[in-house]
Formats: C-alpha cells, sequence, structure tokens
C-alpha cells in the first residue's frame, strides 16, 4: 500500500471507532467540560464548523503533535476531507457540503480567535476555538480528553 493509502486506511479505522463509540448507548462520556461549546456547534444552521472540527480531530489522532490552533494545515485537510472523511459522510449519511471545513477554514493558519472573529456566525466560530484549545490543553487530566482514544467508558 501507498503512504496515502495508509493514511486514508487509518482515518476510516478512527472514523469507524467513533462512530460506533456515538452510536453505543453503553457509551458514557463526561462531557461536562465542553457541553456548551457542542450544543451551540450542533443547533447552528451554518455549515463547515462541525466538519472542520472532525478534520482536527482526525488530525490529532494521526499525529499527536499536531495543534490546530498555530498549524491547521500541517495536517493536509483537503486531502483527509475530502477522500476518507466525505466518504465515510457519505456512507453513514451525514449531513456535508462538498468542501465544507475548507471553505469555512480559508486562508487561516490557525484555528484562533482571529480566526473565529472573521468566521459568520462568529460566535459559533469561537465554540469551535474553544473546543480545539480543550483538546489541545495540556494538563494532568490529559486522558480525559476528547481528542483521546481512552476518554470513554463503557456501563
Amino acid at each position: 500500500m501507498s503512504a496515502i493509502e495508509d493514511r486514508n486506511e487509518c482515518v476510516r479505522n478512527i472514523l469507524d471507532s467513533l462512530y460506533e463509540k456515538a452510536v453505543n448507548a453503553n457509551v458514557v462520556i463526561d462531557e461536562s467540560s465542553y457541553k456548551n461549546s457542542l450544543e451551540k456547534l450542533f443547533s447552528t444552521t451554518a455549515w463547515g464548523f462541525r466538519e472542520i472540527l472532525l478534520v482536527v480531530i482526525i488530525g490529532m489522532r494521526l499525529d499527536p503533535d499536531f495543534k490546530a490552533s498555530t498549524g491547521l494545515y500541517n495536517c493536509n485537510p483537503r486531502a483527509i476531507y475530502e477522500g476518507p472523511i466525505k466518504e465515510f459522510l457519505i456512507e453513514k449519511e451525514i449531513p456535508h457540503r462538498k468542501s465544507g471545513p475548507l471553505n469555512v477554514a480559508k486562508a487561516t493558519v490557525g484555528l484562533d480567535m482571529t480566526w473565529a472573529a472573521q468566521r459568520r456566525p462568529s460566535d459559533v466560530a469561537t465554540e469551535v476555538v474553544k473546543l480545539v484549545n480543550y483538546m489541545e490543553t495540556d494538563g494532568s487530566d490529559k486522558d480525559t480528553r476528547i481528542n483521546n482514544k481512552t476518554e470513554y467508558q463503557t456501563v
């Protein structure tokens, strides 16, 4: 397999794992630290913000040193979104747009408050930045961060 095929297979495995946990009623996640941000993100009618967060999560899983706040394009977002992520969203019938996350993050170095202020609706973009910052934060509870593979508990 080529490096691209290997990466795409890895992305697909990550997406399958996340999806299985999302639909498993026995999986409990303590979302209290970021619940308000998620509610804002998933109640908006604006396209692209949910998808860019998914790209960030995949980027963090592929490279633990990836920081979307300072180097969004270091994860090759176009390649991973328009390939395995979009294929997955289509297969699972999850609403998305052709290049939603790429349009919402166009011409930015990182997902930070400067980026959020330039987007509409800026309040939704601000919640994306808060979630990115939450996932990137180093701390004693890093094992419970939403980008970590071990934060899920089965009841």
